[in-house]
This record gives structure tokens, C-alpha cells and sequence, in this order.
């Protein structure tokens, strides 16, 4: 399947999404080499949600200082999704697989980055088991979090991603909270931070770092 018809077939999870694959066909329409973050300030990137029935896993990005999931452009000779791995891993350090699925375009969202481009960002789905360690110079703020507290901490263009495609794991991940939730742990250990010092005195607990589960640079 080529980009555009990838990008069609995906399901909108609310009307920002909605609106970005509108948004992103036309652009694939528009553009001779969209993947060439050189060619035009519109160009298409590439990022991964990182996700187990438990929750997902974001980083907060050196620059702009938001709780994002992990991405980036795209390198010369790259399809997106591998450029979507690529990301993953160097940003987070987990051993990132494809799931059962195989390389599902999960989420698009359209959104400004910095030197006023405007980044039409190709979300893939990924698994992995471990805590995460980045690479150097990366950011060392990455970590697990339950979904819901991954909604509130990052920005408003994740919300439509629970509602697409592979409805099961996300079932399954809201079934898994609500009982750590009321197992009271959440109250002590949970809730996500917002801001990075807590991140140095609150280590994920053991429920997130488990197998299986935006702008950018």
C-alpha cells in the first residue's frame, strides 16, 4: 500500500484527526517530495507510539519542553514507519517491535513546528518490554505512563489515538488502570509530572514497565 492510500485508510479518531488526514492527502498531492523536510516547510514526519494494554510511553522533548511520543524526520532513502522506529529506539532506548499487526499507520495529526514548518506526522503503532534508557544526548526524561495520565500530560493531539484502530489493546489497557487505579497505588505513584524534577524522585512503578503497549526535533 503507498503513503496516500495508507493515510486514507486510516480511521479518525475525532475531528482534529479527521481534519490532519484531509489535510495530509492534500499535501500528498501538493508536494513532489514530501518526505524531504529540505524540499518544503509542509513535509511529513514520522513517530511512534510505544504501547501495551498497561500504557504508553512519552519523553519530554529537549527544546520545546512537552511530554511527547517519541519521532522525527525522516532520513534520506527512509519509509516513515522505519523512520518511526528509528525514532523510537533512539529516543527511548527499548528494544521497540512492530506488534502482531505488522507496521500499522495508527494516528495522523497535522500540527506547526519550529522555523514555521508544519509537520504532517505519521504515527505508528510499536511494542517493547523494559524501562527506558535513551541514548546519549537524547532526552533523559522518558518514561511509562497509564493512558489517561498520557492524555493529560501531552499535547491535545494524542486525545484521538485511543479510539482508532486496535480498539482490543486499548480495552484492555482501560481495563488494566481502572484496577491499578482502585488498588490505590495511583493515588501514591501514578499520576504523571508535569514538570521534570519529579521525574528524579518518582520511578514509574512496576505495572508500567512491562512487555508489550508530538512536534518533534
Amino acid at each position: 500500500m503507498d503513503l496516500k492510500a495508507s493515510v486514507a485508510a486510516v480511521v479518525p479518531g475525532d475531528s482534529r484527526e479527521r481534519s490532519s488526514i484531509e489535510h495530509v492527502l492534500t499535501e500528498l498531492e501538493r508536494l513532489p517530495r514530501p518526505l524531504d523536510r529540505d524540499a518544503d516547510p509542509v513535509h511529513v514526519t514520522a513517530s511512534a507510539l510505544i504501547a501495551n494494554e498497561h500504557g504508553v510511553v512519552l519523553h519530554l522533548h529537549k527544546l520545546i519542553g512537552l511530554w511527547l511520543q517519541p519521532g522525527g524526520h525522516i532520513d534520506p532513502g527512509e519509509a516513515p514507519s522505519g523512520a518511526a522506529l528509528r525514532e523510537a529506539i533512539e529516543e527511548t532506548g527499548l528494544p521497540c517491535r512492530w506488534t502482531d499487526a505488522g507496521r500499522v499507520l495508527f494516528h495522523v495529526d497535522v500540527h506547526p513546528a519550529a522555523r514555521g514548518h508544519t509537520h504532517l506526522d505519521l504515527r505508528y503503532l510499536l511494542t517493547a518490554e523494559g524501562e527506558p534508557s535513551p541514548a546519549r544526548g537524547e532526552s533523559k526524561f522518558v518514561r511509562w505512563f497509564m493512558w489517561d495520565d498520557a492524555i493529560a500530560a501531552a499535547d491535545p493531539g494524542l486525545i484521538g489515538a485511543p479510539t482508532t484502530q486496535n480498539q482490543d489493546v486499548f480495552a484492555r489497557r482501560r481495563r488494566s488502570n481502572l484496577a491499578v487505579r482502585r488498588s490505590g497505588a495511583s493515588a501514591r505513584d501514578c499520576r504523571c509530572p508535569r514538570r521534570p524534577p519529579a521525574l528524579l524522585t518518582c520511578r514509574p512503578p512496576d505495572y508500567v514497565a512491562m512487555p508489550h503497549l508530538k512536534g518533534h526535533s
